[in-house]
């Protein structure tokens, strides 16, 4: 059920640490999270941008993964680094129901590698806290009883959202929320420096700009993002061409 699959593009490739030090030199953010359309841990510089970040003041550092890539030499780093959260999505509570949303997956890895995180973090002071998330669908919600029960030992915090559908490209008919507040609390850059006013943008449809040309502070306090703002404050997401086919509520 990986929405990356919805949204593939020609372009693809990761963020280099340079250009995150980039960003982090022009802006450093309350909180930052790591990951937008695509597998953090298939970047080889993470634990550096992770202790970058650490280094210049951010208070909270996380991503989401899919958990399969976690090996005892990786998660020993991770544990090392500063990071607060290490998001893990766990989309069923059985194999038959986890390996049926999340295609190519493999349970009986996933589970492996969440025991040996906990277990690995568990004797590091200050390690990363480990949440494991759920998000609830037709396929899975008469596993979520189940779902507690089998992955709470393991977890600090367990967090069960919800299905959405950005931009109208999932084939699923989700309700969708009047408001939104992402243009007040986030910026979302991609892997090239490309930037865009919110995580759910997963189409491209409002680019602010480039942090290799243009800066942060320009692109927060610019025209578009501000006629957004706006627009939302006034009528909500339903008359709003970036936000009216969008149901996402994060």
């Amino acid at each position: 059920m990986c929405m990356r699959n919805w949204f593939e593009s020609k372009e693809e490739g990761c963020i280099t640490p340079e250009l995150f030090k980039l960003i982090l030199d022009q802006c450093v953010p309350y909180s930052i999270k790591l990951n937008w359309r695509g597998e953090p841990m298939l970047n080889k510089g993470l634990v550096y941008m992770i202790k970058y970040a650490k280094k210049k003041g951010v208070h909270e550092v996380s991503f989401n993964t899919n958990g399969l890539l976690l090996t005892q030499e990786n998660t020993t780093q991770l544990a090392n680094s500063g990071l607060d959260w290490l998001i893990i999505s766990v989309d069923g509570a059985t194999k038959a129901t986890y390996e049926k949303i999340r295609i190519g997956g493999s349970f009986e890895k996933l589970v492996k590698n969440i025991m040996m995180a906990d277990m690995i973090f568990s004797q590091v002071k200050n390690s990363p806290k480990i949440r494991l998330q759920i998000c609830k669908q037709p396929l899975n919600e008469y596993e979520i009883k189940l779902w507690r029960f089998s992955f709470g030992r393991f977890a600090d915090q367990l967090r069960i959202g919800r299905l959405f559908n950005p931009q109208g490209k999932g084939l699923q008919t989700v309700r969708q929320p009047k408001g939104c507040n992402q243009p007040w609390q986030r910026m979302t850059i991609a892997w090239n420096g490309d930037t865009y006013i919110c995580p759910s943008d997963f189409l491209g449809k409002l680019k602010l700009g480039n942090v290799n040309d243009i800066s942060i502070y320009d692109m927060w306090h610019s025209i578009e993002i501000n006629d957004i703002r706006k627009s939302l404050s006034k009528n909500g997401r339903q008359y709003n061409y970036l936000c009216n086919s969008c149901s996402s509520y994060c």
